[in-house]
């Protein structure tokens, strides 16, 4: 942008502060450049209780259009001994393709 981080920054919060009003109590800018966010109470509380009345989906509505992926995500060495290592991919993608379902 050529532009110095505290400039950018004064533009996102000038064009933020008016269109997320009711969700956000102040814009600030902090330091060189940082964009500080502070939810309303009633934003907060909202969100809780639509997650609350939602245990499935937590108030996210299903995509109309989902995608299938692959998610590859384990395959130990069946030449070498199996070990505690070889869990953290399995656990990493099985994390992934439960979030992708999501």
């Amino acid at each position: 942008l050529g532009l110095p981080p505290r400039k950018v920054a004064e533009s996102i919060s000038e064009a933020l502060g008016p269109r997320l009003a009711g969700v956000f109590d102040d814009v600030e800018i902090a330091g060189p450049g940082f964009v500080n966010l502070r939810f309303t109470d009633e934003y907060l509380s909202d969100a809780a209780g639509l997650m609350d009345s939602d245990k499935d989906r937590l108030g996210v509505p299903p995509s109309s259009d989902p995608d299938r992926v692959v998610v590859d995500y384990s395959s130990p060495n069946i030449a070498k001994e199996m070990h505690v290592g070889h869990l953290r991919s399995t656990i990493i993608g099985d994390t992934l393709s439960n979030l992708l379902e999501f």
